[in-house]
């Protein structure tokens, strides 16, 4: 038995090539109900696009920021299509329905040292800009300072035994908190912000210090940006 399938929107994103991940526009073009679809997602932020994946030959389903509405057409940001796709559904995103905070993978060191390390700041950007809302420069930041606090210390970010103590502007402490996957119990933001942040792990502690002489202006440039146009510097407090 065959399942027919109609597509009710195509996607196109509007950056191309090393852009496509970071700047990721995407514009939505509605072919089924538009005015539906746009009253039905009126007020939400984000919406869920289930899509059908040729490489797969599956459904796969991505969270987008709506950034406008306009006549047919929906643009959003996302990270995840960077080619023309077919939609099957657009509905809103529902945080308290949709969203499991607190749910874990596999904490995996060897794997976290492994992976190379553009890679992995990608996908625990990612992670930072569902959890802010946006993709900023000072979320990047938060992910760089947990990305070298964890290599210092031998863990992967999301390992319970994980804790962070931040004094550090919204922005770089939600980098930090979201691919921590971290509640209250691992996660504490404190004043005054000097731009540091404390994290622990079985005992040792180290403080990772914001550089102050580098400005950005986007994530982008915090990505590629050299370790220490980033980080002044790595204290470890104990051991």
């Amino acid at each position: 038995m065959y399942l027919k399938v109609k597509w009710i929107a195509q996607a196109e994103p509007l950056t191309e090539g090393a852009q496509s991940f970071l700047n990721g526009l995407v514009k939505i073009r509605l072919f089924e109900d538009p005015e539906g679809i746009i009253e039905k997602i009126k007020g939400f932020s984000h919406i869920i696009l289930v899509a059908y994946s040729k490489r797969s030959r599956s459904t796969v389903a991505y969270v987008a920021k709506v950034i406008s509405k306009e006549g047919v057409e929906i643009k959003v940001r996302t990270n995840n299509i960077k080619k023309p796709t077919n939609i099957l559904h657009i509905q809103p995103y529902h945080t308290a329905d949709d969203c499991i905070y607190s749910a874990s993978t596999p904490n995996d060191a060897t794997k976290f040292s492994s992976t190379p390390k553009t890679v992995m700041l990608k996908s625990m950007l990612k992670e930072a800009e569902h959890f802010h809302g946006d993709l900023c420069a000072g979320v990047a930041i938060g992910v760089r300072m947990l990305y070298r606090a964890v290599s210092e210390l031998g863990c992967y970010p999301r390992d319970r035994e994980l804790k962070v103590i931040v004094s550090a502007k919204g922005c770089i402490a939600d980098g930090i908190q979201a691919p921590m996957g971290a509640t209250n119990k691992r996660f504490r933001a404190v004043e005054p912000i000097d731009d540091t942040a404390t994290f622990t792990y079985k005992g040792c502690s180290v403080r990772v210090k914001l550089a102050q002489s580098t400005k950005f202006n986007n994530a982008e440039e915090v990505i590629e940006a050299n370790e220490e146009e980033v980080i002044s510097g790595v204290e470890v407090l104990k051991a």
